[in-house]
């Protein structure tokens, strides 16, 4: 599967932070995620704990151009992860997944988010 955000690497599967499955872009180094891995995750690890996860300096990118979600080449849609942070993640509504790119999870440990992508 080719990479819609850089359009240059290879989608492989892999697992994010060996939590949950995943595709892991060979170039850029974004994750498409499926919320059914994520929330089959999330039900044996009902309050994740990220151990300093708010001290962690974080750089995440993000796409700002429209991104077609690479499995059903569908528009993604953008949503703000929150009020106070103008960053947003990409979600397939016609797959049910989400697009992170490089660094976003890790902001989303740090923002205290990422026991919180289904709600």
């Amino acid at each position: 599967m080719k990479c819609t955000s850089c359009k240059k690497g290879k989608l492989a599967p892999a697992y994010l932070d060996n939590l949950f499955p995943c595709h892991t872009c060979s170039h850029c180094a974004g994750n498409l995620v499926m919320l059914s891995d994520y929330l089959r995750w999330l039900e044996t690890n009902e309050n994740p704990d990220f151990v300093n996860a708010s001290d962690a300096v974080v750089e995440a990118e993000e796409t700002s151009s429209a991104m077609l979600c690479p499995k059903s080449s569908s528009l993604m849609v953008k949503y703000k992860i929150s009020k106070d942070n103008d960053h947003r993640l990409d979600l397939s509504s016609a797959i049910n997944a989400v697009w992170l790119d490089k660094g976003e999870w890790a902001l989303l440990k740090k923002e205290g988010l990422a026991g919180k992508l289904n709600e």
